[in-house]
């Protein structure tokens, strides 16, 4: 039998039929598996390597995000001296992130030039452009990071440059629209509002759906522009009227037939507002004609009447005063015949300075607005000649002016003044109080006296206020200039209003000389039981003054002589006084002043002679 060989071509020969299994790993075939495994790894690592890396730095940004501004941040990172964000592996991250700082700072240039954006006739995007970075040279990284960022700002951004050409380019044709029907020609309302259709032409259609160039909604919407147009511009009450017709006459029928009714109908809230605006401007145009007329008036009988007292003294007196007073009598008669009795008065008359004080007082407060007549007519029922009416003219003016403005006067309505006012009748209070010592270390404030003082002092800075108010200047004055010229005036006013002191500087009260008793007598025992009592001698005083004015209400101060005996009226008083004082009395009457004697006196109607004796019947009383 012949030997067979078991090497067959099927493993051995050219075509390789099958991969040889040696049956065992020799070094050669280790080492080339090695090498393979390596060559695999090595890319696998690579990019193992690269994402730890990226992780790194976009870590690293989000702890710096927590401790640095935007710029701060941009600085660091442009610095380089960040090991983390410096690597080759972390520029991608880097340039993201710078890429939404550069978004960021063009999205502020944009809005800061936003003035020099006409959004009329403006492309928005064409505007962008002169702030947006050169994108040729960016990386992937950094457009997507810009991107991010300004991409979601410019979405919102179009959107309202959009809206607002919408709105403009419709407000636009509004305009248009009112411009056409206020220079329309029409005799009846019913060939306005057929002006008004004729808006309503029809454009090529979108869609299949009709288009036109003024909807019925745009018609409506210029009708009411149309009125509010005519109000703003109104200087008659045939304007006011047209503006009201345009919102309350009948619009006629639609084209299917519909009665439209009148605007008003509608129930638009912006149509009632305006018919309520169009009625309340009306109304306020009425009245502040009359007021401009009847103030036009009142100008030409103050200047005519002070005309008419040009002369006065002068060979030229009667002819002077009766060509003025005819001019006025012409317009207002009654003016004329109050002028008349005011020139027939004593001139030589001596008139106390409170009375003249007063009376202009009154004028500036507003008691003869719109009627200078009657401040004339007022004049000579109070016995002031003439010579002041200039002096009051000057006032009522200030009046006039601060009634027409609306506005108040300044000493009423600037802090500056009301708080320095404040605070100097608040210092006022010690000159209005009995000396410490005289009744046991502790002030007794004389109530009545400092109410009058303080309501005195407030008229006489009131006045001083004005004055500086009208000094000329070449510039407004500050609150700063209003303080510092209030700090001066304070000191001023603390010296003029107080108690008068007597002989006795420790004494604060004074006997009328008309008792004819010791001069000032000593209080200290008065003082002390008012002190006890928490009263004041003004408060006594003004009780006794409210009594007299009971007693006397409903007496004609005509009657001559009074109906009540002088030891009635004391006794009137006597009622009034405490009975604490009822062992002073004669101390009592002797401590009082001047001026609560007059105001005794005013309260019961009596002479200069009879005050004395009711003043001696109570010094006499046994209490």
């Amino acid at each position: 039998m012949a030997y067979k060989s078991p090497v067959t071509n099927k493993y051995m020969g050219s075509t390789y039929a099958g991969r040889v299994n040696p049956g065992r790993e020799n070094e050669l075939t280790q080492l080339a598996r090695s090498l393979g495994e390596f060559s695999e790894a090595v890319p696998r690592g690579i990019a193992a390597f690269k994402d730890k890396k990226i992780d790194e730095a976009e870590k690293r940004l989000e702890e710096l995000k927590v401790t640095m501004s935007t710029e701060e941040l941009n600085n660091y990172i442009l610095s380089g001296q960040d090991s983390i964000l410096a690597n080759k592996w972390a520029v991608s991250v880097v340039d993201g992130q710078l890429g939404r700082f550069d978004a960021a700072e063009a999205i502020r240039s944009i809005t800061a030039n936003g003035d020099n954006y006409n959004f009329e006739t403006g492309n928005r995007r064409e505007f962008y452009k002169q702030f947006l970075p050169d994108f040729a040279s960016k990386s992937s990284s950094y457009k997507n990071g810009f991107g991010v960022h300004f991409n979601e700002w410019q979405s919102r951004d179009l959107l309202e440059d959009a809206t607002r050409k919408a709105q403009f380019r419709q407000d636009s044709k509004i305009r248009r629209g009112v411009t056409f029907l206020s220079t329309a020609e029409y005799e009846t309302m019913d060939e306005f509002y057929a002006i008004a259709q004729s808006l309503n032409s029809e454009l090529p259609q979108t869609d299949g759906e009709k288009n036109f160039f003024f909807t019925n909604e745009d018609i409506n919407n210029t009708i009411v522009r149309l009125a509010e147009f005519t109000l703003q511009n109104a200087d008659s009450q045939d304007d006011f009227d047209r503006a009201m017709s345009y919102l309350t006459g009948d619009r006629g029928t639609s084209a299917n037939g519909t009665k439209l009714g009148s605007l008003k109908d509608t129930a638009r809230e912006d149509v009632s507002a305006l018919i309520d605006r169009i009625d309340r401007e009306k109304n306020q145009f009425i009245s502040h004609n009359y007021r401009q007329e009847q103030y036009e008036e009142e100008q030409r009988v103050k200047e005519f009447s002070l005309a008419a007292l040009a002369d006065i003294g002068t060979a030229n007196e009667y002819k002077t005063f009766k060509a003025n007073r005819d001019e006025i009598a012409k317009f207002n008669p009654a003016a004329a015949q109050a002028l008349d009795k005011l020139y027939m008065m004593e001139r030589d008359i001596d008139v106390d300075p409170n009375v003249i004080s007063n009376f202009d007082d009154k004028v500036l407060y507003g008691a003869y607005q719109g009627n200078f007549y009657q401040m004339v007519d007022d004049m000579r029922l109070q016995g002031i000649p003439f010579a002041y009416l200039e002096k009051f003219a000057r006032t009522y003016d200030i009046a006039e002016e601060q009634r027409l403005k609306g506005s108040g006067f300044v000493f009423n309505n600037n802090e500056a003044y009301t708080t320095s006012k404040s605070l100097i009748i608040q210092k006022m209070q010690p000159n209005f109080e009995v000396a410490a010592q005289m009744i046991g270390g502790r002030p007794v404030r004389d109530t009545s006296a400092y109410n009058a003082a303080s309501a005195a002092a407030t008229q006489y800075m009131n006045r001083q206020i004005l004055l500086f108010e009208a000094q000329e200047r070449d510039r407004p004055l500050t609150d700063t200039e209003r303080l510092d010229y209030m700090e001066a005036l304070g000191k001023q006013v603390l010296q003029m209003f107080k108690l008068e002191q007597g002989l006795d500087m420790n004494q604060v009260f004074s006997e009328p000389p008309e008792m004819g008793v010791t001069t000032n007598p000593d209080f200290r025992e008065v003082s002390q039981e008012l002190f006890e009592n928490r009263s004041t001698l003004g408060n006594i005083v003004e009780g006794a003054v409210e009594a007299g004015r009971d007693m006397m209400a409903g007496i004609s101060a005509e009657v001559e002589p009074t109906q009540f005996t002088n030891q009635q009226i004391a006794d009137r008083i006597l009622s009034t006084v405490p009975a604490y004082l009822s062992n002073n009395l004669p101390l009592f009457v002797q401590s009082l002043r001047r001026i609560d004697v007059e105001r005794l006196q005013d309260a019961y109607g009596l002479s200069d002679k009879d005050v004395m004796e009711v003043l001696r019947l109570i010094n006499e009383t046994n209490g």
